[in-house]
């Protein structure tokens, strides 16, 4: 099945294409005249480069996160789950011939260039025994005649919802997406136009450098056409400018100025950019444009594009592994899968170190678990690293304004004890005289 449709040739003569994309393509693909007369689809727009970047950076990023297998306790905490074979799939391979890096990086390169990315479900018992990518443009959802989805792929194979690992972006059925290329095509085709206008530019000259004056014309079309194309030929293209010219009859040379605004598209080519990356929701520091970037807001850019562009394919990719990586009682006893994003927010050195800081003197973070941030070695449990500790003077807030207990005063002894030998003999106590005796 052709997601493109098919282009019937018109019978009547055409006028020559312009070269502004891969020779041939036109047999196949219509250039229309919304997209500047380029050829637009998933497969062209690619060679953009402001959409090959926003890919670029988007699927990468997400392919990078650890995303592992925790397990909720009663007590409210979590472990993780190395035991079990989804936490395998996702951090070592998913196939048993890719990365698990590659693969996320490629499901997410179909989601975010045709709206969807699948994954048939191989399953060993209950269990998912790997993840097999599947070809976006030849696999659709559709319904049977009683409402259950099912997954057809070209070739006649028909897969159950429950064996396709569907990640899918904004759309209105809630469950592929939509073709944000298809979408934006406009967009990408004057992308692309400025693209090629600059490299007709610089190659043969899109604007003639000047003209040819003759006295009179010359009839012969032959020979017209064979005076132009030696002129090209010696002063057209890379490396032949600026030669000496021999002009016969009579005919005089007269150069015109070129607009260096068409030579250079900057201002034009840099919307280009923005348009592209906006429905993204990239920032534009992300795809290269630094112009209105600078270190006091980079840290800021960084989670705002967390936040925005990466959170909801987060969230995407975690939901459809809880529907379709883990059985209902596996949900049921706490199982589910995470992604770990602190490591897109690492500040600087000094600032983190201040952060654990604080962490470590409220209590809500021991000295272990700092150092298993930093991929550190463990102080241990027999040094106290695994203590939880906090400053002595907190109080609570009932207790604020309390007046402080009194101290039990502590008699002092009649004699000081001696650092350098024992306390001294205490004086002998005198006996009572005998009744009837005063004592002198």
């Amino acid at each position: 099945m052709n997601p493109y449709g098919t282009y019937t040739a018109d019978a009547g003569a055409a006028p020559e294409p312009e070269p502004r994309y891969i020779q041939g393509e036109e047999m196949f693909y219509a250039p229309t005249a919304d997209t500047a007369g380029m050829v637009v689809n998933e497969r062209t727009a690619i060679t953009f480069p402001a959409l090959l970047a926003v890919l670029n950076v988007i699927a990468p990023d997400m392919a990078m996160l650890p995303c592992r297998v925790y397990q909720q306790e009663a007590d409210g905490g979590r472990r993780l789950a190395r035991d079990h074979s989804v936490d395998d799939l996702l951090n070592v391979s998913p196939d048993g011939e890719t990365t698990a890096v590659s693969w996320r990086e490629a499901l997410m390169g179909h989601a975010l260039i045709t709206g969807s990315g699948f994954a048939e479900i191989v399953l060993r018992g209950s269990r998912p025994a790997s993840l097999h990518l599947l070809d976006p443009f030849t696999t659709r959802p559709v319904r049977d005649a009683k409402r259950r989805l099912w997954y057809e792929i070209e070739g006649g194979k028909s897969l159950p919802a429950a064996k396709v690992f569907h990640l899918a972006g904004l759309g209105d059925d809630g469950i592929s997406g939509w073709s944000f290329v298809q979408l934006i095509k406009r967009a990408i085709g004057v992308g692309l136009a400025e693209e090629a206008y600059q490299g007709d530019f610089f190659s043969n000259g899109s604007d003639p450098g000047g003209v040819i004056e003759m006295a009179g014309s010359i009839k012969d079309r032959a020979k017209r056409r064979q005076f132009l194309q030696d002129w090209a030929d010696r002063h057209g293209g890379y490396g032949r400018r600026h030669k000496t010219a021999l002009l016969e009859e009579g005919a005089t040379y007269k150069q015109i100025g070129v607009d260096p605004d068409k030579a250079q598209l900057l201002d034009a080519r840099k919307y280009q950019v923005l348009e592209v990356a906006r429905p993204y929701r990239v920032p534009p520091n992300k795809v290269g444009d630094y112009s209105q970037a600078h270190l006091a807001n980079l840290e800021a850019s960084n989670q705002d594009y967390l936040n925005t562009a990466l959170m909801q394919w987060i969230v995407r990719f975690e939901q459809q592994a809880a529907l379709k990586l883990f059985s209902a009682a596996e949900r049921k006893a706490g199982y589910y899968v995470e992604h770990t994003v602190e490591a897109l927010l690492r500040g600087n050195l000094l600032a983190r170190y201040q952060a654990y800081e604080v962490a470590i003197r409220n209590g809500w973070m021991n000295r272990d678990e700092v150092r298993r941030k930093e991929n550190m070695a463990p102080i241990g449990k027999a040094k106290g690293g695994d203590k939880y500790t906090c400053q002595l003077n907190l109080t609570t807030l009932e207790r604020l304004g309390e007046e402080p207990a009194e101290k039990p005063v502590q008699k002092s002894l009649p004699f000081a004890a001696d650092a350098d030998g024992p306390p001294p003999e205490a004086p002998p106590t005198p006996e009572a005289p005998p009744d009837g005796e005063s004592q002198a």
